[in-house]
């Protein structure tokens, strides 16, 4: 059985790298605002805001050359699934999703009809832990759906079971966890004065 490392390093873990990598979303789509310093640009220039439009170009350019054709050995029958989805959109914004934020989950589940359902997940959402020998992912930690950056939706991944949370789950988990472990200090213990 493999160690894991728990629902709260992943979570952790994407909180760190999820802020490099709305960073990078913003240079891409051209919104970043660079910071003067009132060093060197006259009283004149100062209103005017300048943003690299460089960054999506390279990333354009790179997607474009990157072509799909179809999986090498695929076991698990993935070229059907990717064919039964919209294969034209959902390559070009995984490639899209890859050369911004360094990495890229696709996430396969079943809809409501039993149809299998891909979905791409950016590394703003998503991160795991992956085994050096094998390549496969061992545990990962993904938020499926947000609602003005409060998770709505999450999954934790291991490596033989996936185990789904929804908001008001984590929010329950959190108060059961907090209230077995609280201890109730006294005035007298906690330092306080009156």
């Amino acid at each position: 059985m493999a160690d894991y490392r728990g629902v709260n390093y992943l979570r952790r873990r994407l909180q760190i790298k999820s802020e490099r990598v709305k960073m990078r979303y913003k240079y891409y789509e051209m919104k970043n605002r660079v910071k003067d310093f009132q060093i060197s640009t006259p009283p004149e220039l100062r209103n005017v805001q300048s943003v690299l439009g460089w960054c999506g170009k390279a990333v354009d350019n790179l997607a474009d050359r990157i072509v799909f054709r179809e999986f090498a050995n695929d076991n698990f029958d993935i070229g059907e699934i990717f064919l039964m989805n919209n294969p034209d959109t959902f390559f070009d914004s995984a490639v899209l999703s890859a050369l911004i934020s360094s990495c890229c989950f696709v996430y396969i589940s079943v809809d409501k009809t039993g149809f299998p359902k891909l979905q791409v997940i950016d590394g703003a959402n998503a991160t795991g832990i992956i085994d050096d020998s094998t390549g496969l992912l061992v545990e990962g930690y993904a938020v499926l759906e947000r609602d003005k950056n409060k998770t709505r939706k999450q999954k934790h991944i291991l490596q033989k079971a996936t185990h789904g949370y929804t908001e008001k789950e984590t929010r329950r988990r959190r108060e059961l966890k907090t209230t077995h472990h609280t201890r109730f200090l006294s005035r007298s213990y906690s330092g306080r004065t009156r």
